[in-house]
């Protein structure tokens, strides 16, 4: 079954897969090899859609791998639930 690949789904899935590979027990996997598993299983959801996107999907990765280091990054900034239409 392939979802419709609406900016809603598509976070809410790249999001979930990132929090499932980090649960991989036993495994020594990087981060590009835990990337790759991230957009394996969102091109299988997104059969017919995945490719038009896969360049804002990786980005995205990147960009939420870069925030989840550098934590202090966001502080001060005041995001209103009504600015993230996504959210």
């Amino acid at each position: 079954m392939a979802y419709e690949c609406n900016e809603k789904n598509l976070m809410d899935m790249l999001l979930n897969y990132m929090k499932q590979v980090e649960k991989f027990k036993g495994k020594t996997i990087t981060g590009k090899e835990k990337k790759l598993y991230v957009k394996k299983q969102l091109k299988n959801i997104f059969k017919d859609t995945y490719n038009e996107h896969e360049n804002m999907i990786d980005a995205v990765i990147d960009m939420i791998c870069y925030l989840s280091k550098h934590k202090n990054m966001l502080k001060g900034i005041n995001i209103k639930s009504s600015c993230c239409a996504i959210l």
